[in-house]
């Protein structure tokens, strides 16, 4: 069981242009989008604010350019009720994203980190780690940050998760430093080196990153829920059927609510089952977090269930 303490986010965060077009493109090919919005996104900030929304006490720490990019991101996280640690830098503009969602609600991402890219070990808040019951980040950040936080946690006993996203292959020397790593079907692929075209594929998937030493790994698998390791074994959390609009921010929403059920005290079988829901719900709205239920429409959701 988790202590008592925040949920801290140690991430990115991107202000995303989202281009809504009726499929996306091929390789080569120029798609016309019927529709152009700009909102606040990346990693790190989404998952902050769908454990906030659950309910959980969230911090999150990062950086933002000192420009109007990162006025309005910071804007977005004081309205989710986050408690922020942020560094504006001149060196490098506010994180930008380009992403790109067809009729079906499946996306293409490109992100440019910008001043992502400048978060230090030395802007980590040690007192607000010490307190922390639950501990994110992502891979959209500089390594060694990634390291000093999972280094931190653990001495704070609070329980660490890494979204091993997007995709780089020095994720494998992350694995073992921290308690959960959630990897989505084509990072796993990519890091396990195990293609998935099937449950079977997803378990030995699991197994080849848990005997890369990832202690109790998570692989998202979309509309088909997620595998995991449970004391030693690998399991499958079912989804729930949703009518998709946007895909965006779904596995955002999944490791956010997953930290918060653990703060909770859930069992990972438990936080699992109800995360896969909450980011199913997810992609049921327009936009990366337009779709995050709060605590009391969640619980409705899944009394529906049961």
């Amino acid at each position: 069981m988790a202590k008592q303490g925040k949920v801290v986010v140690v991430g990115s965060l991107v202000l995303d242009k989202v281009y809504r077009m009726e499929a996306l493109p091929l390789s080569g090919e120029t798609a016309v989008a019927h529709e152009v919005v700009t909102m606040p996104g990346g990693k790190g900030a989404n998952q902050a604010v769908a454990a906030r929304r659950l309910g959980a006490p969230v911090a999150f720490v990062g950086r933002i350019g000192a420009d109007e990019a990162g006025t309005q991101l910071r804007a977005s996280l004081e309205g989710a009720d986050v408690e922020i640690h942020l560094e504006a830098t001149e060196d490098a503009e506010t994180g930008h994203a380009a992403v790109l969602v067809d009729e079906g609600g499946e996306n293409q991402i490109a992100v440019h980190l910008g001043a992502n890219a400048h978060l230090r070990p030395d802007d980590l808040p040690a007192s607000l780690l010490e307190e922390a019951a639950v501990v994110v980040t992502q891979l959209e950040i500089p390594r060694e940050t990634i390291r000093a936080a999972a280094e931190a946690a653990a001495q704070a006993e609070a329980i660490t998760i890494l979204n091993a996203a997007p995709f780089d292959p020095e994720a494998a020397e992350l694995l073992p430093a921290f308690d959960i790593a959630v990897l989505y079907r084509s990072e796993a692929e990519q890091l396990s080196g195990v293609g998935i075209a099937s449950m079977e594929d997803a378990l030995a998937a699991l197994r080849a990153l848990r005997d890369m030493g990832s202690r109790a790994p998570v692989i998202t698998l979309g509309p088909g829920g997620a595998v995991y390791i449970d004391h030693g074994r690998g399991a499958h959390a079912r989804s729930v059927e949703v009518e998709a609009v946007d895909a965006t921010g779904a596995g955002d929403a999944f490791v956010g609510a997953l930290a918060a059920l653990l703060r909770e005290g859930q069992e990972m079988q438990d936080a699992v089952e109800r995360a896969c829901i909450y980011a199913a719900h997810a992609t049921t709205a327009a936009g990366a977090r337009e779709g995050y239920l709060d605590a009391d429409a969640f619980q409705e959701k899944v009394s529906h269930l049961e």
